[in-house]
């Protein structure tokens, strides 16, 4: 038999926290990085650099019946985002030349 911790979804935010700061140390890294790569007269062939964020944002509504039992279904953006933990989506290149990260 398995049983749960009392009050895990509690031990597992500071986790997540700490997951979201080490993200967040880690796109300051890469845009210091970019900083000095993209100094000016350092090669014949300059890097090229693109960031795309993602952001996306959405609602759920709808109905929904388990037999004769029905029900309307509606959650608006702003309680999914009071609920929301940490989500980063996005998309980084770099390229020289015929090289591309």
């Amino acid at each position: 038999m398995v049983t749960e911790a009392p009050n895990s979804s509690l031990i597992a935010r500071p986790a997540m926290k700490a997951r979201a700061r080490i993200a967040a140390a880690l796109l300051l890294a890469l845009t210091v990085c970019t900083i000095v790569w993209l100094r000016p007269g350092q090669a014949d062939t300059p890097w090229q650099f693109s960031v795309t964020p993602y952001v996306w944002g959405l609602s759920v509504g709808g109905d929904t019946a388990l037999g004769p039992v029905s029900s309307d279904l509606d959650v608006p953006f702003s309680d999914i985002l009071e609920e929301l933990n940490f989500a980063v989506m996005g998309h980084l290149e770099a390229r020289r030349d015929r090289w591309a990260l």
